[in-house]
């Protein structure tokens, strides 16, 4: 663990606390990477690359003992959702504090979370700019997202059924990039359109009751092809298929086809591209709170771009059913450079 503190009276002038992912794209292709932005932060802020959970939870006890106000996160969406998990159960203990602001560096594979929250550019320039401000006194501009709780996880985007089955497949090659994401996209489609049953076997639907907030009766009881529950708008490539994500009236948005037609999804892509309601006879869509997931089989997700179960060894194979409850969050502040 690198974690620059070494006298306690420089803590109270700090303003930005950089916590960063050794296993972050730009840091393998890069090891000297942090050095740069450690460099750019200067007198500003202290850095720290933790090995594990309990490394990572003392130094965020550490940064909220001096009341650091921005959190850095030097990494991608498997970062954010780590230590964003480590740092809401740190603030829990505290409810009086306020959560510091976040500043996402888009370091990671994928950077889908701070593309969604409206951050741009890349990692030195992003936290160039926030310290070129810190120095002039200027006010650092920030939005306002929800994030959804799972198991103690706290972030923001999660899918079910073939998301994760897409995710995995992803995964499964040692390359992880763009071009890689492409290719797994359009063998999708091909098995889609030519081989279903092929398709239909290896990325696997999710079939679950699905009750929402508290209700004790569910809304659905079937297929669920594509789940999602999301607290951001914008996923990519312009699409915004989750605009009922609001702030404003702290809610997450779920949304899910009931099946699956290849046809059907080409044809919602208008829709999702304008941010616009789909189909409401094939899918789910609706605003909640809390969503709770019911099902005769194993349940696996991709949270934040990491996989649920992380292995098939993790299961336990002898419940009757497996569930899963997703749950408003805290509210964060993201600054937007």
């Amino acid at each position: 663990m690198k974690l620059y503190i070494y006298i306690e009276r420089e803590l109270t002038m700090i303003n930005i606390g950089i916590i960063h992912n050794p296993k972050a794209k730009k840091l393998v292709l890069d090891p000297y990477f942090a050095f740069v932005l450690e460099y750019t932060l200067g007198q500003f802020g202290i850095s720290a690359s933790p090995t594990g959970e309990d490394q990572l939870k003392s130094i965020l006890r550490r940064f909220k003992q001096y009341n650091v106000p921005i959190i850095a996160f030097n990494g991608g969406d498997g970062t954010i959702n780590f230590i964003l998990s480590a740092l809401v159960c740190i603030y829990n203990e505290y409810p009086k504090k306020p959560l510091p602001k976040l500043l996402f560096l888009r370091s990671g594979t994928v950077n889908t979370i701070p593309r969604g929250c409206g951050v741009k550019g890349r990692p030195e320039y992003i936290l160039y700019n926030a310290v070129r401000k810190l120095e002039e006194g200027k006010p650092l501009s920030t939005v306002t997202r929800n994030t959804i709780q799972i198991n103690g996880r706290t972030g923001f985007l999660w899918g079910g059924g073939k998301v994760a089955n897409f995710m995995r497949r992803y995964y499964s090659k040692d390359v992880v990039s763009p071009l890689h994401a492409a290719k797994t996209v359009i063998v999708s489609i091909f098995l889609a359109l030519f081989r279903p049953s092929k398709f239909s076997e290896e990325f696997k639907s999710l079939f679950a009751k699905v009750y929402i907030n508290d209700d004790k009766d569910p809304v659905y009881d079937g297929e669920l092809s594509i789940p999602f529950a999301a607290t951001i708008r914008d996923v990519g490539l312009g699409f915004k298929p989750f605009f009922l994500a609001d702030p404003e009236k702290k809610q997450f948005h779920f949304l899910s086809f009931k099946g699956f037609s290849i046809w059907h999804l080409i044809r919602e892509i208008p829709f999702a591209l304008f941010g616009r309601p789909l189909d409401t006879e094939r899918t789910l869509n609706f605003p909640a709170q809390k969503i709770r997931l019911v099902s005769p089989d194993p349940i696996h997700a991709t949270f934040d771009g990491d996989m649920f179960p992380k292995n098939e060894a993790d299961i336990k194979h002898d419940q009757d059913e497996y569930e899963v409850e997703i749950q408003l969050g805290p509210q964060v502040k993201i600054i937007v450079i």
